[in-house]
């Protein structure tokens, strides 16, 4: 026990001395008021109540964007290892490769879960002062409110791991994040628009239904929280048996 404490605390030191993981976090300190203003401009456009349920869906579905960072990061934390060349040091200090697979899921998630709380945190104290500027005031009693919010958080933790298993299973860092960054931006998104029958089932369109994005054909709530998990569980299995099993001096 003793040791796996120890490693933790190590992956936890190596991951938060990357510049590149501050930058992300500086994003989403960024991005995300913009984001949450266009959404309200947009229901203020369609003459929506902004501070009704539909006004609120509409506003606060930019929160998103901290989950799409989180899983960078996860990407960042594996992937990293392989293309600094640090993966051989990491695996010679501690052979037991599951210990060290299971270390990285436990500092990724704690990862995954600031930038889902400092998203959510930025999301909620814009929407707060933007309904305030509009005179109407944010409805802390409802509660569309607070599941898309802590959905947000439990996305970005599920989208941390996912980006992690990608990154075991794939290796190379920058065709980890094109992978990702295109098969949910475009290809989920073009299946979604062809049928949201078969496109509700995938990753992306499942944290969508866990963060109650205001998009007709969506899982729901407790669907698409068990179905993103069957994801990350496959997924980080995959990364998991190729870390164990495979070769680490492979350069990929």
């Amino acid at each position: 026990m003793r040791a796996m404490i120890c490693m933790v605390r190590s992956e936890w030191r190596k991951l938060w001395s990357i510049p590149t993981l501050w930058w992300l976090l500086l994003a989403t300190v960024l991005v995300l008021p913009v984001a949450v203003v266009g959404g309200f401009l947009v229901a203020d456009l369609n003459n929506v109540a902004l501070n009704s349920g539909e006004g609120l869906e509409d506003g606060l579905h930019g929160v998103g964007f901290g989950s799409v960072l989180a899983e960078i990061a996860g990407i960042i934390a594996m992937a990293g290892e392989f293309r600094f060349g640090q993966a051989d040091q990491t695996f010679l200090s501690e052979p037991r490769r599951s210990r060290v697979v299971t270390a990285k899921l436990a500092v990724v998630a704690v990862v995954g879960a600031v930038f889902g709380l400092v998203g959510a945190g930025i999301t909620l104290g814009t929407s707060w002062v933007w309904l305030t500027i509009k005179g109407v005031g944010l409805p802390m009693g409802q509660s569309i409110l607070w599941e898309t919010l802590s959905g947000a958080v439990a996305s970005a933790v599920l989208f941390a791991w996912l980006g992690l298993g990608v990154g075991a299973a794939l290796r190379n860092q920058v065709v980890a994040l094109v992978t990702v960054l295109g098969v949910q931006t475009v290809l989920e998104q073009t299946i979604f628009s062809a049928s949201t029958t078969v496109g509700r089932w995938l990753p992306a369109q499942a944290s969508e239904a866990l963060r109650q994005v205001p998009s007709p054909g969506l899982l729901s709530v407790g669907a698409g929280a068990a179905v993103l998990a069957a994801w990350v569980a496959g997924v980080v299995v995959i990364g998991y048996v190729r870390t164990v099993r495979g070769d680490i001096t492979v350069k990929a």
